[in-house]
């Protein structure tokens, strides 16, 4: 078993759409020339960049795995023997990102290992298309170099000194009851569309709420509010008992704590983005409201005011 959780975001989506891929083929396998298609299918990254200044486009390359397959029945593998050259592939990514100083596969590291395995279908289809070992080598360039990291506590020292407003960001439930929890992290994103976003702990319990809903109520909570950010923050399951709250007018967000906030904003889910020991929730406002003359509370050197 792979630690694939040491693979980035971009290595992720390489897989999830290298098994697209084998599904759209009707393969019951995932071979190395599934995985080539997910590299090129990616929007950004070494990989995509590499592939893009060699020529590399997903038209060629879907004819080029159509004239392969069809052209040398030696090349052709059955379900047991892609999966094992996957394996393999996944291993030399590990090697190389290790002989890097990574700790992380990212997806430069799979597109060299497709080619430094070599005899997958997908190495053969590069090759078709005139690009080698070496050509990928020096595409992909030198990978950023591992730099050292400030410590938690010191980085928790320099943050703290930034002030931001408190939300209580909020959502509904499977079982239809409120969840919500409160960030620091929450800023606008862009003005046409409309998006915000807000950073969430991975261990947080409001996550699955906001995923089963498909979105979420960022609450800017009004000065005074102390002891709700604080409730908020915590693992509790009563984090509503004696609260008043509102419903969205649509089915999307989650409780509008309209008397405790001098703002609100009822996003849907657009997007996600794997950051570290969070999630970087990206919404789409879909409807909101100010309260004038509320002041919104500010949190700095881990105190409210």
């Amino acid at each position: 078993m792979y630690p694939f959780e040491r693979f980035t975001h971009s290595a992720k989506r390489t897989l999830t759409l290298a098994q697209e891929e084998a599904e759209r083929s009707h393969h019951s396998y995932i071979g190395t020339e599934h995985l080539l298609l997910g590299l090129l299918r990616l929007d950004s990254g070494r990989a995509h960049d590499a592939l893009a200044s060699l020529g590399v486009g997903i038209a060629s390359v879907r004819q080029a795995i159509a004239t392969v397959l069809g052209r040398d029945e030696h090349i052709i593998i059955q379900q047991i023997i892609p999966t094992s050259r996957v394996k393999r592939v996944i291993e030399i990514a590990f090697e190389e990102a290790r002989r890097a100083g990574s700790d992380e596969v990212d997806d430069g590291h799979l597109l060299l290992a497709l080619v430094l395995e070599g005899e997958g279908i997908a190495a053969h289809v590069l090759l078709d298309l005139g690009v080698d070992r070496e050509k990928v080598v020096a595409a992909l360039g030198s990978p950023k170099p591992r730099l050292p990291s400030i410590d938690a506590q010191r980085y928790r020292d320099v943050m703290s000194a930034f002030p931001s407003g408190v939300v209580v960001l909020t959502a509904f439930g499977e079982d239809g009851r409120p969840r919500g929890l409160t960030a620091s992290g929450f800023s606008a994103v862009s003005l046409d569309p409309p998006l915000a976003l807000v950073c969430v702990d991975k261990t947080s319990n409001t996550l699955p709420s906001v995923q089963h809903s498909w979105g979420f109520t960022a609450n800017i909570l009004a000065t005074g509010r102390e002891d709700i950010a604080r409730r908020m923050a915590t693992k509790l399951t009563d984090k509503f008992d004696g609260l008043k709250w509102d419903r969205p007018e649509r089915e999307i967000g989650g409780p509008i704590l309209r008397h405790d906030v001098a703002a609100y904003a009822v996003c849907a889910l657009r997007d996600t983005i794997e950051a570290g020991d969070h999630w970087i929730l990206i919404g789409l406002v879909t409807a909101g409201g100010r309260f004038e003359g509320v002041k919104p509370m500010i949190f700095q050197d881990r105190s409210y005011s």
